[in-house]
């Protein structure tokens, strides 16, 4: 199978989807007492609000057994379910999200890896949308917007390394626009 990885699931209304779900479902009414299971949560507060983020995973082979994997995920040794709380004075909101995993059952190091996932989410995608208004371009044909975005990333990892501007992104790109000599500076870097 490669590389072990962690997946999320491809189609909502899938049958491994349901059994995740359902043996999550099950565990948490029992609370978890006939499951072999990791658990693992993290608490943060910051502007704010509070995040509490919990994560079970299960990777017992006779859990697992109830969870119709047929042919694509021949290699599924784990299963996971992460949940964000996010309490803003009154408010609650709760999202819940489920994994299936090549790796052994370690609820600490999926939630590690949803959250870093999340961190370059918010790192890389954010700001292109933000500085680059990247959602918003309007070239859909060819390779024209798988070539454009390495241009956009190109752009975003120059402007980060720029010495001159550390305000934001957008003054770096739009500096190089306005004088040759700084763009050929950035681009000579």
């Amino acid at each position: 199978m490669g590389t072990p990885s962690t997946y999320t699931f491809p189609a909502v209304g899938s049958r491994l989807a349901e059994d995740v779900k359902d043996l999550f479902s099950c565990g948490q009414r029992t609370g978890f007492e006939a499951m072999e299971h990791d658990f693992c949560q993290t608490i943060d507060k910051g502007h704010g609000r509070i995040e509490i983020r919990r994560c079970w995973t299960i990777g017992d082979p006779e859990q697992l057994s109830y969870v119709e994997t047929g042919k694509e995920w021949p290699g599924l040794s784990s299963i996971g379910l992460v949940t964000a709380e996010r309490r803003e004075g009154e408010q609650v909101s709760v999202q819940s999200r489920y994994y299936i995993s090549s790796l052994e059952s370690d609820a600490s190091r999926l939630l590690q890896r949803t959250r870093s996932h999340w961190g370059i989410e918010n790192r890389v995608l954010w700001v292109l949308d933000m500085s680059f208004r990247e959602d918003e371009s309007r070239v859909r044909t060819g390779n024209a917007p798988a070539n454009l975005g390495i241009i956009r990333h190109m752009a975003l990892n120059l402007s980060r390394k720029d010495q001159i501007s550390k305000i934001s992104i957008k003054a770096p790109r739009k500096l190089a626009g306005w004088d040759n000599d700084y763009l050929l500076s950035v681009l000579s870097n």
